[in-house]
């Protein structure tokens, strides 16, 4: 088995809109299910890192 990743639940329960949003691309993939994901995972690697900065920027402002 193995531990538990807590981080992305972590992530939901202080920023829920920045969650949503970041994990829009990979809702999108596994409701689609494309033969060829590159696009879903270029997007998931630009939404999260502007969510992961969107959150950074939240906290610094905090």
């Amino acid at each position: 088995a193995g531990a538990i990743p807590t981080g992305p639940v972590f992530w939901a329960a202080t920023g829920p809109d920045l969650a949503l949003l970041g994990s829009l691309p990979t809702l999108a993939a596994l409701v689609t299910q494309p033969a060829d994901p590159s696009g879903y995972l270029a997007a998931q690697a630009v939404t999260g890192l502007g969510a992961l900065a969107a959150y950074a920027y939240r906290q610094k402002a905090r």
